[in-house]
């Protein structure tokens, strides 16, 4: 009796399905074994997954400014100016004191007086002071990871980004009601249009 030497694969070739003689192309899915793979994975999942390390910070950076928010019993003295000069813009007027008043950043005081608008309490204009300072000192973090990244690698730029965010200094910027996170805001991104050749960076400079 004679026996047959030749015996079925246990698995088909790779680059081919074997099927009544005929081959077929071997699926992406077959070549993975079934696993999800990063190309295959939706495009909004993908770009969490890249950008996991800056989430968590923003996140841990966030926390840590509602820790410290409200902190103070009484806001630093140079906030009253500001105060003073965003209750005059709500009335479409100058403060009596203009142009000297100018030295106080015209643009937050702008910008919490609308705010103020919508923010309940007996203190609306400092309340939006803070808040404001809050998103802006995270989007300094943002910003300053930014431009780490056009010169370190992704673990650098977040290090960086998070020894920012936790610094004494940028954490009482971000608790105090002032200009200086607004300002900081401005020349970040002023630098970081001027590193990607954008004319936006003169906008962002003379502001």
């Amino acid at each position: 009796m004679c026996v047959s030497r030749f015996q079925e694969p246990d698995q088909a070739p790779a680059d081919a399905v074997s099927s009544g003689g005929a081959r077929r192309p071997v699926t992406e899915d077959q070549r993975s074994g079934g696993k999800e793979t990063s190309g295959s994975r939706p495009g909004l999942l993908r770009w969490l997954d890249e950008k996991k390390p800056l989430i968590l910070l923003l996140g841990a950076s966030l926390a840590l400014s509602l820790v410290f928010f409200n902190a103070f019993a009484v806001p630093q003295g140079d906030f009253f100016g500001f105060w003073w000069n965003a209750v005059h813009y709500l009335q479409g007027a100058l403060p009596p004191s203009s142009p000297y008043s100018f030295k106080r950043l015209p643009l937050f005081s702008a910008l919490i007086g609308a705010g103020s608008l919508v923010m309940p309490g007996s203190e609306p204009v400092l309340l939006a002071a803070e808040i404001l300072n809050v998103a802006l000192g995270l989007v300094c973090v943002w910003l300053i990871y930014r431009l780490a990244r056009r010169f370190l690698s992704l673990s650098a730029s977040v290090a960086v980004a998070a020894l920012c965010a936790v610094h004494p200094v940028m954490v009482s910027a971000v608790a105090q009601p002032l200009a200086d996170i607004l300002l900081l805001t401005l020349v970040l991104c002023a630098f970081d249009c001027a590193f990607s050749a954008s004319r936006w960076a003169y906008w962002w400079a003379c502001l």
